[in-house]
C-alpha cells in the first residue's frame, strides 16, 4: 500500500506542475514568474500531506504514530482487550484478557455482550465482563438469556411424584396430590415404592422402577423384610450337639435352647427314662423283686428276676420254688419188722441202725433252716422206745423226750409242698407218716387210724 501512496503523491506533484505551466506561461510574465512561485509553495504542502499518507503501512499506524508521544514509566492502559504497561517511554502489550480489560487490568467473569439465565432471570454481560440482569424475570422458562414458554398448554408431566398439567398460560400446574408410589406421564401408577422390599410368605419381593412387585426365589427357612434369613424352619425342633438340650426354631429362623433333659433328647424333645447302665428294683412276673437295667436307648430293660434263694418263693420265675441246692434236707423212712415201728431220721446211717431197715431214703424233705411260715418239726421218743414226730416242742405233753428238730415243716401248702399224714396204730404203738393218700387208705385197713395232717413237706430236694 505504501508504494501505491507514493505513486499518488508523484501524480499530485505532476498535476501541480502542469497547472503552473498552464497559468504562468513562461519567465517573460510581468512579475517574473510569480505564478510559478505560488505553485511551488502549495506543492510541498501537498507532498508533505502525501508523504504523511506514505507513512501508513497496510492500513496500520506507523511506528511514528504509535510513539506519537512519550508515556510515564509504569503507567497502564488497555488497548482493546489487551492490557499495556509503559516501559522506557513506550507502551508494551501484555496477554490478551479472557473476558475484558479495564484500566490496564483483566477483569470480569464473562465475555461482554453474551447472555445467560440465572433461574428465571435473563442476564447480559456488561462491557466490564460482569453479569447484569437483562429485563424482568421470565414467567415460566428462561433459555440462553431469553424468556420462553414453559410448556404446551394441555400437556402433562411429572415433577417427581407430583402430576402436573400445562395451563393455558404455558405454565406447569400441580394436578391433585402427590402420588403415593410412582408418577408416570402425569398420572399416578404402581402399587409400591420403587426400591422397597417385602415378603409374600417365603417369597422375597422387591419393587421395580415402575412400582410393581417382582418376586425372587422362595426362601428355604424365613423371609424377613424382603430377604431370606434364618437357619431353620420356624417351630421345627432338634437336639443340640450335647445330646440333652432340646431346641425349637423361633419365628426368625434361629434355634432357641430349652431346659436340658434329665436323660436324653430325641427329635427336639426330652426322652428316655433312665441313664444307661443304671439299675432299679422292679417287680417280676412271678411277684418277686428283680432288677431292671437301663439300656443304651435310655429305656429300662425287662425286669430280670433275682437268683433263686431258699425262701419258699419262685424267685427266678421259672415255675419252680427254691430250685437250688441246700434248701431242704431229706428225711429217711425205716421200719423195724420186729417191733413194727416206723422210724424217721435225716441220717442215712441212723436209718439203717439198730434193727431198722431203710424203706426209703429221702422219703420227704424238710427245710434245713427257718423260713417264714415254717415251724420246727421235732422227733420225740416215748418211754416205750417208739418215736413220733411233732411240731410241739413239748412232745404234745406225752411222756416223751424231745430229741430235737429234724428240720422245718410248713403249716400249710406252700412252694409245692404236699400233706404229711400221721396215722397211729394203737395195737403196736407205731406212728406212721406218709405222703401217699393210697397208703393212708391201706394203713387204715390194716389197723391204723388217721390222726391228722402233721404238716406239709416236699418230695424233692429243690423245686
Amino acid at each position: 500500500m505504501r508504494s501505491g501512496l507514493t505513486h499518488l503523491a508523484g501524480f499530485a506533484v505532476a498535476l501541480l506542475l502542469a497547472a503552473a505551466c498552464a497559468t504562468g506561461g513562461n519567465d517573460s510574465s510581468g512579475d517574473g514568474g510569480s505564478p510559478g512561485v505560488d505553485a511551488s509553495t502549495d506543492a510541498p504542502t501537498t507532498v508533505e500531506a502525501s508523504s504523511s499518507e506514505a507513512g501508513m503501512t497496510d492500513g496500520a499506524p506507523s511506528d511514528a504514530s504509535e510513539d506519537a508521544g512519550p508515556c510515564t514509566a509504569g503507567a497502564v492502559e488497555c488497548s482493546g482487550d489487551t492490557p499495556q504497561t509503559c516501559v522506557d517511554g513506550g507502551w508494551q502489550p501484555g496477554t490478551l484478557c479472557v473476558f475484558a480489560c479495564a484500566n490496564g487490568t483483566c477483569t470480569g467473569d464473562c465475555v461482554p455482550g453474551t447472555e445467560q439465565c440465572s433461574g428465571l432471570q435473563p442476564q447480559k454481560c456488561s462491557a466490564t465482563g460482569t453479569w447484569q440482569s437483562n429485563g424482568t424475570p421470565c414467567p415460566a422458562l428462561c433459555t440462553q438469556g431469553q424468556c420462553e414458554p414453559a410448556c404446551t398448554p394441555g400437556t402433562v408431566q411429572c415433577a417427581g411424584l407430583q402430576p402436573q398439567t400445562c395451563s393455558a398460560g404455558s405454565a406447569w400446574q400441580d394436578t391433585g396430590t402427590a402420588c403415593p408410589y410412582v408418577c408416570t406421564a402425569g398420572a399416578c401408577t404402581g402399587s409400591c415404592v420403587p426400591g422397597s422390599t417385602q415378603c409374600s410368605g417365603l417369597i422375597p419381593q422387591s419393587c421395580d422402577a415402575s412400582g410393581a412387585w417382582q418376586s425372587g426365589s422362595a426362601c428355604s427357612f424365613v423371609c424377613s423384610a424382603g430377604s431370606c434369613t434364618g437357619v431353620c424352619v420356624p417351630s421345627s425342633t432338634q437336639c443340640a450337639s450335647d445330646g440333652v438340650t432340646p431346641q425349637t426354631c423361633s419365628a426368625s429362623g434361629t434355634w432357641q435352647n430349652g431346659a436340658a433333659c434329665p436323660f436324653t433328647c430325641s427329635q427336639g424333645k426330652c426322652a428316655g427314662a433312665c441313664t444307661p447302665n443304671a439299675t432299679q428294683a422292679c417287680s417280676t412276673s412271678c411277684g418277686t423283686t428283680g432288677t431292671a437295667t437301663c439300656g443304651a436307648s435310655f429305656a429300662w430293660g425287662s425286669c430280670a428276676p433275682p437268683p433263686e434263694i431258699c425262701n419258699l418263693v419262685d424267685d427266678d420265675c421259672n415255675g419252680l420254688c427254691d430250685d437250688v441246692a441246700g434248701c431242704r434236707i431229706g428225711v429217711d423212712r425205716s421200719y423195724d419188722a420186729t417191733t413194727g415201728e416206723h422210724f424217721y431220721t435225716t441220717s442215712d446211717t441212723e436209718a439203717a441202725c439198730c434193727g431198722f431197715t431203710v424203706e426209703t431214703l429221702d422219703y420227704y424233705y424238710l427245710y434245713d433252716a427257718a423260713q417264714p411260715g415254717l415251724v420246727p418239726f421235732y422227733r420225740c421218743v416215748l418211754t416205750s422206745g417208739f418215736h413220733f414226730d411233732t411240731t410241739s416242742s413239748t412232745c404234745e405233753g406225752a411222756s416223751a423226750t424231745n430229741e430235737g428238730s429234724m428240720g422245718w415243716i410248713a403249716t400249710g401248702a406252700v412252694c409245692g409242698s404236699v400233706p404229711l399224714y400221721r396215722l397211729y396204730n394203737a395195737a403196736s404203738g407205731d406212728h406212721l407218716y406218709t405222703i401217699s393218700a393210697a397208703e393212708v387208705t391201706a394203713a387204715e385197713a390194716s389197723g391204723y387210724t388217721l390222726e391228722f395232717t402233721a404238716g406239709y413237706v416236699w418230695t424233692a430236694s429243690e423245686g
